[in-house]
């Protein structure tokens, strides 16, 4: 997962073209830890996929600039499909699963 600690970060992985996946991670919190643990899984078989990491209590203005510029509600854990800078789908907490990315990969990449 390639960390994006600042808004000015999270604004350049927005430019990205494609799909990107972002996630938003509390490294207290026992349900973001599994959601981390499923979305390092889905990572290591979907090595091609980009995918990004927001630590909340290390980046808490990234994270609130995600909240603002997705128009979404903070969660954490929280993670998006991004499809050219833009959130295409969403979930959080025990949503967040290898097969719930695979789903939404299969359809859009």
């Amino acid at each position: 997962m390639t960390p994006v600690p600042t808004p000015e970060a999270l604004d350049a992985w927005r430019r990205r073209p494609g799909y990107t996946w972002l996630l938003k991670h509390s490294r207290v919190c026992p349900v973001s830890a599994a959601a981390h643990a499923e979305v390092a899984d889905y990572e290591r078989t979907h090595a091609r996929d980009a995918v990004g990491i927001i630590v909340v209590q290390d980046h808490r203005p990234a994270s609130d600039h995600a909240a603002a510029a997705f128009k979404v509600v903070h969660q954490s854990p929280q993670i998006f499909l991004l499809k050219d800078g833009v959130p295409v789908w969403n979930a959080s907490h025990g949503e967040i699963t290898r097969a719930t990315m695979e789903m939404q990969r299969l359809p859009a990449l």
